[in-house]
């Protein structure tokens, strides 16, 4: 039951920063036209990967998969690091 709550949350989060970030969001990782600093992005810097991975550790406890978990969070901490590189480069 807990890990369904923690699911739906990091998928509520992560609807809402998609919807924030409207015509800046792309799949691919691309150069930022600009930073998006209103909503979510005003108080943490990239509130859609925080939602997947919220809804990665929700989906882990309900089947616990460990590996996948590490898997996934190292992926999106490492897009992170690169959309951050392509932010300062461009500034």
């Amino acid at each position: 039951m807990i890990g369904t709550i923690i699911l739906l949350s990091g998928l509520l989060f992560r609807m809402i920063a998609h919807r924030q970030l409207g015509d800046e969001y792309s799949a691919v990782l691309l150069t930022p036209k600009k930073e998006v600093t209103k909503g979510l992005y005003k108080y943490i810097k990239h509130p859609m990967y925080l939602g997947n991975m919220v809804l990665i550790l929700g989906a882990s406890l309900i089947h616990p998969v460990f590996g996948i978990m590490v898997v996934a969070w190292a992926f999106y901490y490492s897009r992170m690091v690169v959309e951050d590189m392509l932010l300062r480069r461009k500034q």
